[in-house]
């Protein structure tokens, strides 16, 4: 996947991407993950906190992925293709939600003759939450680069 323009970078802060991005970004960066974030940093450039900032398990904040998350919600029709696995109304980019059950096809990956094998990934959640950053795109990415189809339950 390329990005033709990253609008968001280590310059903005958590309150300018989520604003900015709009309410689909609880789908690719869940409103859980956001929550871990201290009110006190949410106006702040991410470069003055997020390198030293370590979530409650120990594990650095993902920054990069929140960014690649950013910008693939402001490219998503760019980038995905949505096919709805039933329609109880109309298909919305959201996380935990009836009607946004949808296989998401990536359009980054190459179409490629001949018979390749596809993987439908389930991102996990500990029921409480899509984890569709690591999960869902992050293995899908590596997945497709190993020479997969891939597919994003949603």
């Amino acid at each position: 996947m390329s990005n033709n323009s990253n609008k968001f970078s280590v310059n903005n802060t958590l309150e300018e991407v989520l604003s900015q991005s709009g309410k689909e970004m609880c789908l690719f960066f869940s409103e859980h993950m956001q929550s871990f974030i201290p009110e006190e940093y949410r106006n702040i450039p991410f470069s003055e906190w997020a390198e030293s900032f370590k979530m409650p398990w120990g594990q650095p904040f993902p920054l990069k992925e929140l960014l690649e998350c950013a910008q693939l919600v402001e490219h998503a029709e760019e980038y995905w293709d949505w096919v709805p696995l039933w329609t109880k109304g109309e298909l919305e980019l959201s996380a935990n939600s009836e009607d946004s059950v949808a296989l998401m096809v990536p359009k980054w990956q190459p179409d490629e003759a001949g018979v390749r094998p596809a993987v439908i990934i389930c991102p996990g959640g500990g029921y409480e939450d899509l984890a569709f950053q690591n999960e869902g795109y992050l293995t899908a990415k590596r997945l497709g680069e190993a020479g997969y189809r891939t597919f994003v339950l949603n």
